[in-house]
């Protein structure tokens, strides 16, 4: 896809997570992982990157949120200001700010909790987006 922006052209890629995620589910109050989201990406690959996360999610119970956040699998970290959240039960598409992934080839996957134990949150899509200058 090719984006133009006055005289600046970019192009964005879908990286999807997981395409075989179903409709996980969760109640962990603390984030846990979703193995099935994992995917490898090299910064480098890619012109001029700037990237960011995007999760369809909703919680089962008004008024409750759902978390998901991109994390370094490889490192063992949480990618800064990924973190997404969605409160209620509509399912919503959400995109985290621009985020700063680490030089060379790493393993990301998506963490996911909500905030209360008594609620379900449901993820039904996880992907990080690249837009190219």
């Amino acid at each position: 896809m090719v984006l133009r922006d006055g005289a600046r052209e970019s192009s964005m890629k879908i990286l999807t997570m997981g395409a075989d995620l179903g409709t996980p589910t969760t109640s962990a109050i603390a984030y846990a992982k979703w193995d099935k989201s994992l995917i490898l990406i090299n910064p480098s690959q890619f012109k001029n990157p700037t990237f960011y996360f995007e999760a369809v999610l909703r919680n089962d119970t008004g008024g409750k949120i759902t978390y998901a956040e991109l994390y370094n699998e490889t490192d063992g970290a949480s990618i800064a200001g990924s973190e997404v959240t969605v409160t209620g039960t509509s399912r919503t598409r959400v995109r985290s700010s621009a985020i700063n992934l680490v030089a060379g080839s790493k393993e990301y996957l998506a963490r996911v909790k909500v905030s209360d134990a008594t609620s379900v949150g449901e993820i039904n899509g996880l992907r990080v987006v690249v837009v190219e200058d």
